[in-house]
């Protein structure tokens, strides 16, 4: 039997060896740490980042978990490749658990980039992207209970300013349920920067690129499947366009914000426009405010036989005017936007369709928040109110918005704590709601405006747990998508003023 035990060695060692071996070809996955002292007889701030198993090469779920006892925060976050040697940090870090207080908009702090470095045991260096914001430094420092602020204030010191180098203690991939929702979006609510995928049936498709917001430095990196585009390249905007080449299947788009510019945060987007629609991915939407990269999913899939096609057009043709119905891609929100322009033939014109977003750290909300459920969707039936409270508060102007369409959509929610703040509305000494709580979950409330000049009115009816009564409200008429932060108090009301202009009738009918 001797004769037999030793061939049987060889071939478990071997197997060990290539089990070994393959656990080690990718750098990243593993178990990486870093201990902290803020002082030298104190206990450090413990770090633990476990990197899981990527996604085509490119995606890698990964569990981030920072201990300052009595202090614990276990938190999922995406990372993506951006080159052999650097992983882009996701913006969402989601908090599976922390207590007994939370860190919140501070893991902003830990945007940018983990640089890899092969100096004897394999090291992971931060490589932050410039957030110099005294709002956010100061941010919930004296929330919760004042007994943690000198804790909280050690805390926020490494995560926003002090250097932060993680040494690899083994190979071992994260394993957990969550990796799927990281990674797939679409099964799940929560947005880690990855869109839904969007299907296309082109084999090229034009992509267009450009700065969103001021000229001012802002680089971007580009890469299809992983393979680079642009590196670091200044967008202006005016722009560029590439011929993306797609592949089978998914191709995964991913544009990097190498920086802020000279005014934070960058804002980049780029836009691709297939035979299904032409669908925004852009910096400037909230849930991707600060970010270091966004995610798109373009699955290419066979064309549809032509034959089908006519069919449906001779279906769906009715007479006059030849109106087909329109098709699109679902929209998700929350994830950051998508701006969706569907367009059938004939007489029929395109259509746009925006979903919005979430930008709350510890609840970032996605497709749920975005498609509210049919009952959070209300078509206000105005009727006349003698509201004093209009006359006894000052009431301060946030925007004036000129639209061209009489059917005009207010979502409304609270992107901070839902701390039981509710307000009411009024237009034109109408009443839109009365009593109306303003949740984390998007709610939707209709309106018709008379044509000329709109007053729509917000006035607190309490001021929550904590105050100031605030929520956001996104307007949205026609192709027109507006963001304001509504701020109010029993002293002060806030008002939008909208110009309804209907839009000049060119068809020549009378």
């Amino acid at each position: 039997m001797n004769f037999l035990r030793r061939p049987v060695c060889i071939l478990i060692v071997f197997c060990c060896c290539i089990l070994t071996s393959y656990g080690q070809t990718d750098k990243w996955v593993g178990t990486w740490t870093m201990e902290y002292k803020p002082w030298p007889t104190t206990n450090g701030i413990k770090l633990q980042l476990q990197i899981g198993k990527p996604e085509r090469d490119m995606l890698y779920p990964a569990q981030l978990k920072v201990i300052y006892s009595p202090f614990s925060g276990t938190y999922e976050v995406l990372l993506a490749k951006k080159n052999d040697n650097q992983l882009g940090i996701g913006r969402a870090k989601y908090p599976v658990e922390e207590s007994p207080f939370h860190l919140g908009a501070w893991m902003l702090y830990l945007n940018g980039t983990l640089n890899y470095q092969a100096k004897g045991a394999p090291e992971l260096s931060l490589q932050r992207m410039w957030i110099n914001s005294h709002e956010l430094y100061m941010q919930g420092l004296y929330a919760d209970d004042e007994m943690y602020a000198y804790m909280k204030d050690l805390l926020r010191e490494l995560l926003s300013r002090k250097d932060i180098v993680l040494k690899k203690q083994n190979n071992i991939p994260w394993q957990h349920r969550d990796t799927r929702r990281i990674l797939h979006p679409e099964a799940d609510s929560i947005y880690f920067g990855i869109y839904d995928k969007v299907d296309v049936y082109d084999s090229i498709v034009p992509l267009s690129i450009r700065d969103e917001d001021a000229i001012d430095k802002d680089t971007v990196t580009l890469l299809l499947n992983g393979k680079q585009l642009l590196d670091k390249s200044f967008i202006s905007e005016t722009g560029r366009t590439l011929q993306l080449p797609l592949d089978s299947g998914i191709n995964i788009v991913t544009l990097f914000a190498d920086n802020y510019g000279r005014l934070p945060p960058n804002t980049g987007a780029f836009k691709v426009k297939t035979t299904t629609g032409a669908y925004m991915f852009d910096f400037t939407d909230r849930s991707n405010m600060y970010a270091t990269f966004l995610v798109a999913q373009l699955n290419r899939l066979p064309r549809k036989p032509v034959k089908d096609t006519v069919k449906t057009v001779a279906a769906n043709t009715t007479g006059e005017g030849n109106n087909i119905p329109l098709t699109g891609s679902d929209v998700k929100d929350g994830t950051g936007r998508i701006d969706v322009t569907v367009s059938g033939t004939g007489n029929t014109t395109g259509q746009q369709v925006v979903a919005a977003d979430k930008t709350d750290i510890k609840h970032i909300q996605g497709r749920n928040a975005g498609h509210p459920v049919k009952d959070s969707i209300r078509t206000s039936l105005l009727r006349p109110v003698d509201d004093k409270r209009i006359a006894e508060r000052h009431t301060s102007l946030l925007e004036k918005i000129n639209v061209q369409q009489a059917d005009v959509t207010f979502e409304l929610w609270d992107d901070a704590a839902e701390d039981g703040d509710s307000i009411s509305i009024r237009m034109n000494g109408l009443e839109v709601v009365t009593g109306f709580p303003v949740k984390r979950q998007r709610q939707q409330l209709k309106v018709t405006l008379q044509q000329g000049e709109n007053r729509l009115i917000m006035l607190a009816d309490n001021l929550g747990s904590i105050p100031p009564n605030t929520a956001v409200m996104r307007i949205v008429a026609g192709a027109l998508r507006k963001y304001v932060t509504i701020k109010t108090d029993l002293q002060q009301n806030n008002m939008l003023l909208i110009i309804y202009e209907p839009e000049a009738d060119t068809t020549g009918k009378q």
